[in-house]
């Protein structure tokens, strides 16, 4: 019942934060409302992915070690900040461009690209080593065992699958990526203002 309760535990904790809106969550949006499901299905399995990582890092307790590997994650995380600024300033310019008419699925950049978008976003947020770094010994008992931890990284890894996937498959609808699309002119500048908000402070975070 006790390692139940603990398996419980951590996945309301993951959840909380999972769902809470934020750059994942418009990341994946926008991809599945301006291309296709498949596009939004490869910016989910980047963030799936990289979320994966993290966990890994948190149960072979080398948290420690990846906050003092400041040039490989430093490269990572500007590189994800000065994307998502320059995506977001793209938002707000262009954000007349679109016509209610234009509602064809724009033309697929490389698949490498998509998932990259999503797994470098996810891999530079400094808010991720902390999350993954505290999770477990939030939710787990000091003397945990190798099983329940094991256990909770699938726990994790099969939420994390389920609610991105998810998410990239119902904002793919026809219908609603038509909906997204005729209010992009009051949208887009919203996710603009997240992408640059986000992207500053990647580059504004201490290596």
């Amino acid at each position: 019942m006790g390692e139940l309760q603990s398996l419980l535990t951590l996945w309301l904790i993951y959840m909380g934060v999972a769902l809470s809106p934020g750059v994942n969550f418009a990341l994946i949006g926008q991809t599945a409302t301006l291309y296709t499901r498949r596009e939004a299905f490869l910016v989910a399995a980047g963030v799936v992915t990289a979320s994966a990582v993290w966990m890994s890092a948190a149960l072979l307790g080398l948290i420690a070690l990846a906050e003092r590997a400041g040039s490989i994650f430093a490269v990572i995380r500007i590189v994800a900040g000065m994307y998502l600024i320059m995506l977001g300033v793209q938002k707000i310019r262009h954000r007349n461009a679109a016509s209610e008419s234009d509602i064809s699925p724009k033309q697929p950049m490389a698949s490498w690209r998509h998932y990259s978008v999503g797994f470098a976003t996810s891999m530079g947020n400094p808010k991720a080593i902390l999350f993954f770094g505290t999770l477990f010994a939030t939710a787990f008992p000091p003397d945990a065992t190798t099983t329940l931890r094991l256990s909770g990284a699938a726990v994790v890894l099969v939420s994390s699958i389920t609610i991105h996937a998810g998410l990239a498959a119902v904002l793919s609808i026809e219908a609603v990526r038509r909906g997204y699309l005729r209010a992009r002119r009051v949208v887009d500048p919203i996710f603009g203002i997240i992408f640059i908000g986000f992207g500053a402070k990647l580059l504004a975070t201490d290596p």
